[in-house]
């Protein structure tokens, strides 16, 4: 599952909104420069939350390809799949 990156709305133009995202951007600089790492997960909210694990939306965000909001995966998906490891392993390869 690939990270992704899209622009903030611009107060200027007109923005809809799109399908629910969880993004993580995590930064990196060095004498060269400054890098960001973006890592995305798309996915749809429950209507009532589900689950006890995690925090924040952890309880009503469920990824695209699972029946499961993030808390309640185990951890071990969850932090096999999320938008914080994607970054993370970005910013991991960049740094090797």
């Amino acid at each position: 599952m690939p990270g992704t990156a899209s622009p903030a709305p611009s107060s200027h133009g007109s923005w809809t909104p799109s399908a629910p995202r969880a993004t993580t951007a995590l930064g990196y600089a060095d004498a060269t420069g400054v890098r960001v790492f973006i890592g995305t997960v798309h996915g749809t909210l429950t209507t009532e939350p589900r689950g006890s694990g995690g925090f924040g939306y952890d309880t009503i965000f469920v990824p695209s390809g699972s029946t499961l909001t993030f808390a309640e995966m185990p951890s071990e998906e969850k932090n096999a799949t999320s938008n914080r490891r994607l970054a993370a392993d970005a910013l991991r390869e960049k740094i090797k």
